[in-house]
């Protein structure tokens, strides 16, 4: 299955976060870490020059102020969203969704149907996959 995509993890940061926070206004990018959506965010350090970094996190059930966190740069930002993937990873996808995914323009009953027949998928040019 392809992995979701980060306007996904947009729409859920839409949907349990509001606002901008004061210390990192900057959006750097949204993605995933497993089943977790995180958004990092920039701005500037206490200290002159510096630049400071947060991973702000939400689940489908709502805001994960536990796993969030500020990092001093984005090497660490970027390894502690590593870190989450680790330890949430997307669930494996039910047997429905590796039939839909598999035949995606079949009614889902007969995709599910298809898929526990074991009936090959042929590409455009006629090849089995």
């Amino acid at each position: 299955m392809s992995a979701r995509l980060d306007q996904e993890a947009v729409r859920l940061f839409f949907r349990y976060r509001e606002g901008i926070n004061f210390m990192t206004p900057h959006v750097v990018r949204f993605g995933w870490a497993g089943d977790l959506a995180y958004r990092t965010l920039s701005g500037d350090g206490l200290v002159s020059g510096t630049t400071i970094y947060g991973v702000t996190v939400v689940a489908e059930n709502g805001r994960r102020d536990d796993l969030s966190k500020l990092c001093e740069t984005l090497v660490e930002a970027e390894a502690y969203i590593a870190t989450l993937a680790e330890l949430n990873p997307e669930p494996e996808p039910t047997e429905q969704e590796r039939a839909e995914a598999m035949y995606p323009n079949h009614h889902p009953v007969t995709a599910l149907a298809n898929y526990r027949a074991g009936h090959e998928v042929w590409d455009t040019n006629g090849d089995a996959w």
